[in-house]
């Protein structure tokens, strides 16, 4: 499998070990050692507001459909589940009120689950620090990547 340009969008990175967080805040080309050197390895890669080129790491190292990782970078895909061989991708959109409770604003987020990643692409500032937030006050919780 070849190496893509690492991402020059912000990125956030988490690796897992039998459930538990081992590791954070590495490089995202690090993403294949890290999986290679454990078989239990999992991993969560989250991209804020990347371009396509950001993207390519997405098909060279985790093997996604070309078409799925064109979705997560184009603005203002209908909410969707689709299923491929090796992975699904989910778009979706988190709802909240503005700072004046009166109107509803949308964040678009699209996902890619795989065997032993989770990988988040947040076209807007999508709060994920209060995701993981709550991901880690459940830690007994099942892989983020269970085999669907």
């Amino acid at each position: 499998m070849t190496t893509a340009e690492p991402p020059r969008c912000a990125t956030r990175t988490r690796l897992y070990r039998a459930g538990k967080l081992v590791d954070e805040g590495f490089p995202a080309e690090q993403i294949r050692g890290h999986l290679d050197a454990h078989d239990d390895a999992v991993v969560w890669l989250d991209l804020h507001d990347p371009d396509e080129s950001d993207l390519g790491i997405l098909i060279a190292e985790f093997g996604l459909h070309p078409l799925a990782v064109e979705d997560a970078v184009v603005d203002r895909q209908r909410p969707k589940l689709d299923r491929y061989q090796s992975h699904l991708f989910v778009n979706l959109y988190a709802v909240d009120l503005d700072e004046d409770g009166c109107a509803l604003v949308t964040s678009e987020m699209s996902a890619f689950v795989t065997a032993r990643a989770l990988i988040t692409v947040r076209k807007t500032d999508f709060d994920i620090d209060s995701v993981l937030a709550r991901w880690d006050a459940a830690p007994e919780s099942p892989s983020p990547c269970a085999r669907w």
